[in-house]
């Protein structure tokens, strides 16, 4: 538990200045060893090719993303139109929460409603 809490993304950590008026980032994970079926690995936030943020994952680790999600909001500001979960991250991310896709789901249903930028399907045009 002190490796992930030395390491985890708090509020005054330094997260570069990105630009853009909309912000779309992604929930990554990349294992230590991709040869096990369990192995460790970091939770890496993304801005395109540049990782932003990486610390230990968490196994079921919704709670975590809406902390750092709060993080990033914080610091980013109405310019954070999404946090998106890739693939790879999703067994960590989710576990066997059965409800924390849900959760997951909802919360970046409210960061992009919030958001004063443009749709999803203008962003994807």
């Amino acid at each position: 538990l002190e490796r992930v809490a030395a390491r985890e993304l708090k509020p005054d950590s330094s997260l570069p200045d990105l630009p853009g008026e909309t912000l779309v980032l992604v929930w990554d994970m990349e294992q230590y060893d991709p040869n096990e079926n369990w192995g460790k690995g970091d939770t890496v936030i993304r801005h395109g090719p540049t990782a932003l943020w990486r610390e230990p994952c968490v196994y079921e680790g919704h709670d975590r993303y809406c902390q750092v999600l709060a993080i990033l909001k914080e610091r980013y500001g109405s310019r954070l139109h999404d946090l998106i979960p890739t693939a790879n991250a999703g067994s960590w991310l989710y576990g066997d929460d059965i409800f924390s896709i849900e959760k997951i789901t909802s919360v970046r249903a409210e960061l992009r409603a919030a958001s004063a930028h443009p749709t999803d399907e203008e962003l994807e045009a």
